[in-house]
């Protein structure tokens, strides 16, 4: 199995946070539900517009990542564990001056840098990822796998089938007003040229 194996496999909740804030089942649909989680963390990357694995959790150790320059001195990073930036160079092996990490978000400022160029590529090694789940996500995609596995049940169906989430995999209004905030509020943001 390959990294990109492994990121399909990197669930948001577990079948405890599920079971305990969202409804009861019976033991003998565990796995069914587990299949559910995954499926819903892996749509929670899709409707946010990032890559699978996104919000994961960081691993213990720190592995390299490589960013192109955007002509600015800064760079916007993917979700890393603050202060585990153990190193930054250019890919030539050049090392690039002293950052500054944002305190709010995921960016590093290079104040002593003109600028990096498109072509510049950079090598950040870090711990990718969060410390943490953030508990928002967490919640939001045990929504969401409430929300799939309702659709199982015809009764349910029939009462959420006069609207349409515009939602793969949901219909209806079966996804509540908060999982929608909490989606939003994650969503790669779309920059126009």
């Amino acid at each position: 199995m390959n990294a990109a194996d492994n990121l399909q496999l990197v669930p948001y909740t577990t079948l405890d946070y599920v079971k305990r804030n969202a409804f009861q089942s019976r033991p003998k649909d565990d796995w069914l539900q587990q299949d559910k989680i995954i499926a819903a963390s892996r749509l929670f990357d899709t409707l946010c517009d990032r890559e699978e694995g996104s919000f994961r959790q960081a691993l213990p150790q720190a592995d390299i990542r490589e960013f192109r320059g955007n002509g600015t001195n800064y760079l916007q990073l993917p979700p890393y564990v603050r202060r585990s930036i153990v190193d930054t160079r250019y890919r030539n092996g050049g090392l690039l001056p002293e950052f500054i990490e944002s305190p709010r978000s995921f960016i590093l400022a290079f104040p002593d840098c003109f600028f990096l160029r498109n072509c510049d590529v950079v090598e950040i090694t870090a711990r990718w990822g969060y410390e943490l789940i953030p508990p928002d996500i967490e919640e939001a995609v045990s929504e969401l796998v409430v929300a799939m596995w309702r659709q199982r049940d015809a009764a349910y169906l029939r009462v959420v089938a006069e609207s349409n989430s515009g939602i793969p995999g949901i219909s209806g209004q079966a996804l509540p007003e908060r999982t929608r905030a909490i989606i939003n509020a994650y969503r790669r943001p779309v920059i126009v040229t």
